[in-house]
């Protein structure tokens, strides 16, 4: 369980950064987004 927990604070973190560097450097898009979700549907269902 704290394994899991663990791993979705990462998964958070990895996403939030992701998403303040897009915007700094102007490159944010639903569409990229929409891609990184289907690439890696684990963000989705809190790594199960």
């Amino acid at each position: 369980m704290v394994l899991c927990m663990h791993l979705m604070f990462f998964v958070a973190i990895n996403y939030i950064t992701g998403v303040m560097v897009a915007v700094l450097e102007k490159k944010l898009s639903s569409e990229i987004g929409f891609r990184v979700i289907i690439k890696n549907p684990h963000l989705c269902v809190g790594g199960h």
